[in-house]
């Protein structure tokens, strides 16, 4: 697994009120792989993803490397209450252990205590064996022996994203012989029933469309699996194909949302209190709220540039990363990718930001709603740097909600 490391600033929490929660050094998770996780040869680590929960838990994921070669991924999470203490006194999966006394948690990838379904997909005679019963591959069979797995993404506790590369066979054994991808989600599995119910009702309401191709999963072991787009991904910051996802958008919003699926979205995404502990920016933060919707249509739910994959050479975009697909209001979309735009390009206004974004959507917006839009998510990236424990993450946060605060002035004084 290729791991982006990244720089965190391990004292955050406690510089808000929050010291039980600080990172630790790459010396102390050393110390801890040494004596704990029979990593003996440890040398050197680098952390690849962080998740602060104020006066709840730090998780920190890290990619740790040994003097033998070897590459290990190892998460810790930190607790500010007991739950290490109950944790310690349950019977543990195999690559899991809790140490009360620190107050922490850890494991070794891939094992993971809430995605049942991640270490079952390395076991590719079962992997398999779930495809075939999911009809996933019909007419093809896959043979599980010259198969493999690569991991692309990994949230601990929340998700994980694989290739499958598969040797497949027409038939039986003896049948055309072929090689094909399929992507791969493990999600936690009470939140893998709802997921695989509106993939199945998108794909009920108009046939593909421009994103991956739904291809069954199961609920219990939070398993989905969906057709492989190949080509390139856009990189985070490249805002260029901005009218393509504008177009893309429209086309998921335009289908038909069935009665069943109803908002599952929670719009306070469960940040407000990352902003304590700094007055100011907590006196900031109180004055942004999410304005009330109504779920008209399908959204995404999480539109940023790389969602957006471009296949080669007929240069076709595809929308990826379903798993906030729910019913919603299409405003929201669109703010998201705007308001991720601005925070890259402070000199940028917000018609520079959403005008090619809107051009390729061709539909009407109402612009005072799709403003407060905006403005709410960036309230949601300041609270995430806070999140993330990015270096400069308070000043940051600070000089994003000053923007959002002056779009809904600006609206106010009639601009």
């Amino acid at each position: 697994m290729q791991h982006v490391s990244f720089e965190i600033d391990a004292e955050l929490p406690g510089r808000m009120g929050d010291a039980e929660l600080c990172a630790p050094t790459e010396h102390e998770l050393l110390e801890l792989c040494g004596q704990h996780l029979a990593l003996l040869d440890a040398s050197r680590a680098k952390c690849t993803h962080a998740r602060w929960k104020r006066a709840t838990s730090l998780t920190t994921s890290w990619s740790v490397h040994c003097a033998s070669g070897e590459a290990v991924h190892v998460v810790l999470k930190r607790y500010s209450g007991r739950k290490a203490e109950l944790l310690a006194a349950r019977e543990l999966r195999p690559g899991h252990l809790a140490l009360a006394e620190l107050r922490l948690a850890a494991w070794r990838f891939p094992s993971d205590r809430e995605l049942p379904g991640l270490e079952r997909l390395f076991d590719l005679h079962r992997t398999t064996r779930l495809l075939a019963s999911l009809r996933s591959l019909d007419p093809w069979v896959a043979r599980w022996n010259t198969s493999s797995v690569e991991v692309l993404r990994y949230k601990p506790e929340h998700r994980a994203v694989l290739r499958l590369d598969l040797d497949l066979r027409r038939g039986d054994k003896h049948g055309e012989k072929s090689r094909g991808f399929l992507a791969a989600r493990a999600l936690r599995p009470d939140d893998a029933a709802g997921r695989i119910e509106r993939r199945l009702a998108l794909e009920d309401t108009g046939g593909p469309g421009p994103w991956p191709r739904f291809l069954g999963g199961q609920a219990r072991t939070g398993l989905l699996f969906e057709a492989w787009i190949p080509g390139a991904t856009c990189a985070r910051d490249d805002f260029r194909l901005a009218g393509e996802a504008g177009a893309l958008l429209r086309e998921l919003h335009a289908r038909e949302l069935p009665a069943s699926v109803r908002d599952s979205a929670d719009d306070s995404r469960s940040i407000s209190d990352l902003f304590d502990g700094d007055e100011s920016l907590s006196s900031l933060a109180r004055r942004i709220q999410a304005p009330p919707l109504a779920a008209r249509s399908w959204i995404h739910g999480d539109v940023h540039p790389d969602q957006l994959s471009i296949c080669s050479p007929a240069g076709v975009t595809h929308l990826l990363d379903l798993d906030g697909l729910d019913a919603g209001d299409p405003h929201r979309d669109l703010g998201c990718w705007i308001a991720d735009h601005l925070s890259r390009d402070r000199s940028l206004s917000l018609e520079d930001a959403a005008g090619l974004l809107l051009a390729g959507y061709a539909h009407a917006v109402y612009q005072y709603l799709l403003r407060l839009l905006v403005s709410f998510e960036l309230w949601v990236l300041a609270a995430g740097a806070l999140r993330r424990l990015e270096p400069g993450a308070q000043a940051r946060a600070g000089q994003l909600l000053e923007r959002a605060l002056d779009l809904v002035a600006t609206r106010t004084r009639g601009a």
